[in-house]
């Protein structure tokens, strides 16, 4: 791993420690068992070398469970064999970092994705739009692997337009956790984003209609 995303990891951890204990929080710099907890929600799916969570918050905020952490990866390895020389080196181009947060939702819903249409991070030619009726929206994001059902539920105008406001693209919904993500470029999410971002995603919580979506358990 190259030293600036060593230096990135450490200082990410720092932050997330003090914050940890200012806000009476669990931190943990290394996770390795989260890449598969959530494998099929993006980024996790999204395979790659050197996977590491690290940063990794978790307790109550606002009375809700949460976890959030950094989760790195790299998408290819350029090695480099020659005469002085031998040994894999990882190309800083291919690195990508994910901040996640993941919410308690106190329900059992069925699997959702929604994944913002322009996101370079991710493919999403041949997706499925949402239906809604808000044309513009529609054509901002696209399903994954979502029964267009379900998503008629979750995307109802009020909640559609409060994505919208606080810029809460990327999320899905498994069993009984909502699992968002974001990939900030070029720096880190600080510890005042990263409790602002949580209080948005409460306010999204509050917004799912748990009960309906439990019926398409």
């Amino acid at each position: 791993m190259e030293d600036l995303e060593a230096g990135r990891i450490a200082k990410t951890n720092d932050e997330r420690a003090a914050l940890a204990a200012r806000l009476g929080w669990d931190v943990r710099f290394d996770a390795p068992e989260l890449a598969d907890r959530w494998r099929y929600a993006l980024p996790f799916s999204l395979r790659g070398d050197q996977q590491k969570s690290f940063g990794v918050l978790s307790g109550k905020h606002q009375g809700v469970p949460f976890t959030a952490f950094d989760f790195h990866r790299v998408r290819a390895v350029k090695a480099v064999r020659d005469a002085w020389n031998d040994k894999a080196t990882y190309d800083d181009e291919y690195a990508r970092i994910n901040t996640v947060w993941v919410l308690d939702l106190k329900a059992d819903v069925p699997w959702f994705q929604l994944v913002e249409n322009i996101d370079p991070a991710y493919d999403t030619t041949g997706l499925p739009e949402p239906i809604t009726g808000d044309p513009n929206f529609n054509r901002w994001y696209r399903l994954v692997n979502t029964d267009p059902q379900v998503a008629a539920q979750v995307l109802h105008p009020e909640l559609a337009r409060y994505l919208r406001l606080h810029k809460l693209h990327t999320w899905a919904l498994m069993h009984t956790e909502l699992v968002f993500t974001t990939a900030p470029i070029f720096t880190r999410v600080k510890p005042d984003d990263l409790v602002a971002t949580l209080d948005r995603l409460i306010g999204l919580v509050a917004l799912l209609p748990l009960p309906k979506l439990a019926e398409y358990r």
